[in-house]
């Protein structure tokens, strides 16, 4: 196994389609998001282990809120859309016809000394809206909210924003306009922002003045016992960092319909596992599980690949339900989900360092270098 070298990896998965997506008809292809000095190379990963760079760069920011979103870039389920802010701005690529939408205008106030940002929160997941943040700020501090300000919704084929007011903390994008969101619930559900993070909610967009309680994750003496929600493709469940009880970590899943909590991972101490992501069907469950200097990926609880360093939610993604992309260092690999063997590769180009994916004990290396 050959020694990688560091570089941070921002991993944003879509299925492409066309004569681009791979010469192979059954080859599942996705795109990957590579920071690389200040841009963000694009790179094709697909199912097969052949990876491409592509001739693409994109504004590279690391700027991001709890519950608000990031600068970006990210890009839609659907692969079209590369979502990514400029100038303090939202703008749009539309990767099929090569052209840029500006979809918000908003100016500073440079003499009161206040700066708008904004912050990509979700996309829709038919990839036709999509949910930002705009907030004032005065240097680095959050201001009172202008008439500009709040989460809205962008319609990528009208070009229309329209405000929403989620009662609670955005959690994740559930189905056409269901949102999962956590906090205490307000009397009228005007609050835009609430810092509780107790039990997570179903909210409509569509119907604002009502939110269903999913289920009870928390007891009144802890307020933060779930994080890292993520949505199944179809809606029909979520997962999460769940903390049954105080200073433990499990991955759970959340059936929306029953309200029911199903553990994915026995109830480890400390922060042990997290960052679950579904895979394209819904089927299969990749997540990481942290020890002494070592991070393991897991899928369906079974370890894949150890990185000697750390693996973030930037650092993996699923190209189908049988591979994964999966950066460890400086090194950008392609691994069967079953049996974690490296079907392709690709590197960074950044210097040197200690780091480097191997295969968990048990496991299957694949191939070496």
């Amino acid at each position: 196994m050959r020694w990688l070298r560091p570089c941070t990896i921002l991993l944003f998965a879509i299925v492409l389609s066309g004569d681009s997506a791979a010469s192979d008809a059954d080859d599942v292809c996705r795109h990957i998001l590579a920071p690389a000095d200040d841009s963000v190379r694009v790179f094709l990963a697909c199912e097969s282990g052949r990876v491409q760079a592509l001739p693409i760069r994109l504004p590279r920011s690391n700027v991001g809120a709890m519950g608000r979103g990031i600068a970006g870039p990210v890009l839609s389920p659907d692969g079209r859309w590369v979502a990514f802010t400029r100038d303090r701005n939202l703008v749009l690529l539309d990767l099929a016809q090569g052209s840029e939408t500006r979809a918000t205008q908003l100016a500073s106030d440079t003499t009161a000394h206040l700066a708008y940002s904004v912050y990509i929160t979700s996309w829709a997941p038919d990839s036709r809206r999509l949910l930002y943040c705009v907030f004032l700020t005065r240097g680095h501090v959050h201001v009172v909210p202008s008439s500009a300000s709040g989460f809205f919704i962008y319609d990528v084929l009208s070009g229309v924003s329209e405000r929403i007011q989620p009662p609670g903390v955005f959690e994740c994008w559930l189905r056409n306009d269901e949102f999962v969101v956590s906090g205490e619930i307000s009397d009228d559900l005007t609050s835009a922002f609430v810092v509780s993070g107790r039990d997570l909610f179903l909210w409509s967009s569509h119907d604002p003045t009502d939110a269903h309680r999913l289920t009870v994750c928390c007891d009144s003496n802890r307020v933060f016992c779930f994080a890292q929600v993520a949505a199944a493709p179809d809606g029909s469940e979520i997962a999460f960092c769940y903390k049954p009880v105080p200073h433990s970590t499990q991955i759970a899943r959340l059936d929306v319909t029953v309200g029911e909590i199903f553990p994915v991972t026995e109830v480890a101490s400390g922060a042990r596992y997290q960052w679950p992501a579904y895979s394209p069907s819904g089927q299969r469950l990749a997540f990481v599980a942290y020890g002494v200097g070592v991070s393991v990926l897991q899928v369906d609880g079974r370890p894949i690949a150890e990185c000697a360093g750390s693996l973030g939610p930037d650092r993996f993604a699923w190209i189908s339900d049988r591979a994964l992309a999966v950066i460890c260092g400086d090194s950008l690999r392609i691994l069967d989900a079953e049996t974690g063997a490296v079907l392709g590769a690709a590197e960074c180009g950044r210097q040197a360092s200690n780091k480097r994916l191997n295969p968990p004990a048990g496991a299957t290396e694949g191939q070496k270098e």
